[in-house]
């Protein structure tokens, strides 16, 4: 009885995890967008210390424009990207030179390039739906 509650609670609590994923990611969505030109790129080994043997982050520095105001911006997703070597460095030379910035209309230094996936936020809501259906179903299905 007390593992099917358990079961129940964890996929309630993955359902309210995805609704807020989602919500947030569509959120992000309706921010405005200012023209902005990559300044640098690179690729580092990620880690604190730039130590991790494994998987490599994409560094960038890029100029946008909002109201007449030069701004400077290095976030490239809302969340952390991270990948092995070869597909980070092609992620990296596969950038255009110009591309949208997207800004915050409230603090336009808050402002990212791409958006996250919403794919964890649906792989959140499915489990944890399959977790209530499964505890819900041990319990009350006979």
């Amino acid at each position: 009885m007390i593992v099917l509650l358990f079961v129940i609670l964890l996929g309630a609590g993955l359902v309210a995890i995805g609704l807020w994923l989602g919500v947030h990611g569509l959120r992000l969505r309706s921010w405005p967008t200012a023209p902005g030109r990559i300044l640098e790129k690179q690729v580092t080994r990620d880690g604190p210390s730039g130590d991790d043997p494994y998987f490599f982050v994409a560094k960038l520095r890029y100029r946008y424009t909002v109201d007449g105001r030069e701004l400077e911006g290095e976030r490239i997703y809302r969340g952390h990207f991270h990948s092995f070597e070869p597909e980070m460095r092609a992620f990296v030379e596969a950038l255009p030179a110009e591309l949208p910035v997207h800004y915050r209309r409230s603090d336009p230094q808050d402002a990212f390039l791409f958006f996250d996936s919403l794919q964890w936020a649906a792989l959140a809501l499915a489990c944890g739906a399959a977790l209530m259906f499964i505890g819900l179903a041990a319990r009350y299905g006979g």
